[in-house]
């Protein structure tokens, strides 16, 4: 009898003993997370505060928009010079061929002398369209393979009469080649109507 109050009396000791111990366990998870939550170690070791790994975040900001404006424009702001660059020409419609006459070029000479005989068109029906010389042309009489070169990179022929037409590198899928505005193409001369075509003599073609 007394040997089984002994075993009685261990087994409730050991009870005891193990939920003493689960709960500091449990406590001691309790700390851990809670660590875990508050403090972040980087890859040297040091401790950064969870906040600031999350502020450092560059995953998009929900904010409203008074704020959001507030905040990008809390530090220094640059000049409008700095803002606002030169303006850049590009090909289309409002093609602005470059007046900057110290700009570098290359230039290329006929294969014959007396200069090289290239072929405009119209690119369309409608006398609204501008002038275009084929690709095949240019490199036939002057040796200029234009596929290799960068589309809308500006284009000036020199006539054998001394004006200049000035367009620029198409590459579509359709045309390669020179297109030329046209109201650039037609302060130089008159483009020809549709399904013709106006044989030019080109003295120098300059590229850039």
């Amino acid at each position: 009898m007394e040997d089984f109050k002994k075993e009685v009396s261990t087994s409730q000791e050991n009870a005891a003993t193990l939920s003493s111990v689960q709960e500091t366990a449990g406590i001691a998870e309790a700390d851990v997370d809670a660590t875990s939550k508050e403090v972040s170690t980087d890859t040297d070791g040091d401790e950064t505060p969870q906040e600031d790994v999350t502020a450092i975040s560059s995953s998009p900001q929900t904010t409203g928009f008074a704020a959001a404006i507030a905040a990008a424009t809390s530090g220094e702001v640059a000049s409008d010079e700095d803002t606002y660059l030169e303006p850049e020409a590009y090909s289309g419609s409002t093609f602005s061929p470059s007046t900057d006459e110290n700009r570098e070029v290359v230039c290329y000479a006929p294969k014959t002398d007396g200069g090289g005989t290239l072929r405009i068109v119209r690119t369309g029906r409608s006398d609204s369209q501008g002038g275009f010389i084929k690709h095949d042309e240019v490199l036939a009489n002057f040796g200029l393979e234009v596929t290799q070169l960068n589309k809308h990179t500006q284009v000036s022929l020199i006539l054998t009469n001394g004006k200049t037409l000035v367009g620029y590198i198409t590459l579509s899928k359709s045309r390669k080649g020179f297109y030329f505005p046209k109201k650039l193409a037609e302060q130089t001369l008159t483009l020809p109507p549709s399904g013709h075509r106006l044989p030019i003599r080109v003295k120098t073609l300059i590229i850039g």
